[in-house]
């Protein structure tokens, strides 16, 4: 029979959870499917009313944790003029909002299950179509796409009584909690998910409650921080969701021309934009950031990282395309979708590792000694993700995980890495793709293995162009035993955090270099430019030769005319001599 921690979850969520698992919970034969519901006494859902709630048994137990959310929450909500959840429509069948805790109930039979995984188009014209109507003729106008992928599109839009204010609309799969408790029903199961509850209770001064995404939820609570984007509204519609939050794109995009009404599909196919994430700013193993300007990344990252640790929350997935660089090097974290929540530190301590080969340039050293392991070496060679069992601190890994980027970014590469550039050998998180040959496939792993060889025996090897300060930093950040590794506290005392502050005045010193997209449109125009010179002086040539040959022809006729009349005339002269 199943134990669930129920003493420790709001009202609302043990009520929930009633309704959707009933009997099954003591039935023998779902102990396996609800095992992963024990875990649920950490986890944000089950636990943010009660902890929001003055006077419960979690505000009591935490409360320096209860002051600081209730403090962010309500700040929040008093900055607001609406509502967060915009959607009021209701199923046509039962009249209930798809937001509402009833509609958590249901277990939801996906359109998207009907879709190829590989056709994004189709993915596109599904969430495109079933987005609410209240979002997209009412409320917004959408200009186009900023990007997309296997779980979601991210939509630019402004509001139809003001074009001056741009945002970002994540749309994504929704995921009733009915859905992640029956997690073992994997055909109904659409996106990235896992069994943890994605959505929580939003409460209202009327008692009533709306359920929002937790990524919205952080979003809210963040709103005092300008480490994130600010959470505008959220529009929970039949199976998808869609998060409205500041957009943080450059002037450019803002300024350009655009068609004030919403597109038809074809047509919003056709429009993209693109945010600046700090992976475009490292290239074939160069960067173009220099240390003072990446001093200012790496300590706002810092002070987002920070202000979520307040809140007991950790980031779990702050790669370089997680985090938007603004024309004046602002770094605003996106992509709150992966997070650690823990009530206490044991929380945070975990006893397996995802592995994913995207990731390998982030392993720290005990996990990378694993990867030897024959068992794992099977693993890796059979699956592109498997689990390896190690226990860890999440928050440990995101600190290492925060060094590996900041590191990426004053160096080109990642910690150990070969610093030189091969086309055919890439990156190390590019070790295991799609489609390779298996010559360039198996010097990939060969490369990967030596770097893991490299990670769990060489001291860190550091530019000799970075300053001292920021040398040791890197080395504190890069220690080998876990135990020598810095906290959060004491990574903040650092002294090359910071140091950007103190530079001079001069604003161009943290002007965003130009990058990567830009240097491949001004490639593509100077060839596209190259291109039509080269059509152009082809035309001019033709017809510089056709003129050419049109004036011979005119000559060889003015020849033979001339010939002509010199026959006739001699003709006509031996005719009269005759």
């Amino acid at each position: 029979m199943s134990t669930f921690p129920d003493q420790k979850w709001g009202y609302d969520f043990r009520h929930l959870i009633d309704l959707i698992v009933g009997d099954r919970r003591r039935d023998p034969a779902y102990t396996d499917s609800y095992r992963h519901i024990e875990r649920y006494d950490s986890e944000f859902a089950a636990v943010i009313h009660d902890l929001l709630e003055p006077g419960t048994e979690l505000a009591n137990n935490f409360p320096d944790l209860h002051q600081l959310l209730s403090r962010r929450y309500n700040a929040a909500l008093a900055a607001r003029e609406t509502e967060v959840s915009q959607c009021w429509h209701t199923h046509p069948d039962s009249g209930e909002r798809f937001d509402s805790h009833k509609y958590q109930t249901r277990l939801l039979r996906h359109p998207e299950l009907e879709i190829s995984r590989d056709d994004e188009e189709g993915k596109i014209d599904s969430r495109w179509k079933f987005l609410c109507q209240i979002l997209k003729e009412q409320h917004f106008v959408i200009r186009g796409i900023i990007g997309s992928g296997s779980y979601g599109i991210v939509l630019l839009a402004h509001k139809r009584d003001d074009e001056g204010r741009l945002y970002a609309i994540k749309v994504e799969n929704l995921v009733t909690i009915a859905t992640t408790v029956n997690y073992h029903e994997k055909v109904r199961v659409v996106g990235a998910i896992g069994p943890s509850p994605v959505v929580a209770p939003l409460f209202l001064q009327n008692q009533e409650h709306h359920y929002i995404p937790v990524e919205a939820y952080i979003l809210l609570l963040t709103n005092e921080c300008g480490r994130f984007p600010t959470l505008d509204s959220v529009y929970t519609h039949l199976v998808y969701q869609a998060i409205v939050m500041s957009a943080h794109l450059d002037q450019a995009v803002a300024d350009a021309s655009y068609i004030p009404e919403n597109p038809e599909y074809d047509e919003l196919l056709a429009r993209r934009f693109k945010a600046c994430t700090a992976s475009q700013l490292v290239m074939k193993k160069e960067t173009r950031l220099r240390e003072h300007m990446v001093c200012k990344i790496a300590s706002q990252l810092l002070e987002g990282v920070a202000y979520l640790r307040d809140m007991h929350i950790c980031h779990d997935d702050l790669k370089n395309d997680n985090f938007i660089l603004e024309e004046d090097l602002n770094t605003i974290i996106i992509d709150m979708g992966l997070y650690t929540f823990g009530l206490t530190n044991d929380d945070y301590l975990k006893e397996e590792y995802t592995y994913v080969p995207a990731y390998e340039g982030s392993l720290t050293p005990e996990l990378t000694l694993e990867l030897f392991k024959p068992d794992y070496v099977k693993e890796a060679r059979d699956y592109w993700q498997f689990c390896i069992k190690l226990p860890h601190d999440q928050r440990m890994v995101g600190l290492w995980v925060l060094a590996s980027n900041i590191y990426e970014l004053l160096h080109g590469f990642a910690p150990w890495e070969d610093p030189e550039w091969d086309k055919e050998l890439c990156c190390v998180p590019d070790w295991r793709q799609l489609g390779l040959g298996k010559r360039i496939a198996t010097a990939r792993l060969n490369v990967a293995k030596e770097r893991r060889k490299r990670v769990v025996n060489k001291e860190l090897p550091v530019s000799e162009k970075l300053s001292q300060d920021c040398a040791d930093a890197m080395l504190m950040m890069f220690a080998k035993d876990p135990g020598d590794r810095p906290t959060l506290p004491e990574l903040e005392s650092c002294v090359w955090f910071g140091q950007w502050l103190y530079e001079d005045d001069d604003p161009g010193r943290f002007e965003r270099p130009v990058t990567n997209r830009e240097i491949y449109r001004t490639r593509m125009e100077r060839e596209d430019r190259a291109q039509k010179q080269q059509q152009q002086r082809a035309q001019q040539q033709a017809q510089q030769q056709a003129q050419q040959q049109a004036q011979q022809q005119a000559q060889n006729l003015v020849q033979i005319a001339v010939a002509v009349s010199q026959l006739i005339a001699d003709n006509d002269g031996d005719q009269m001599q005759e």
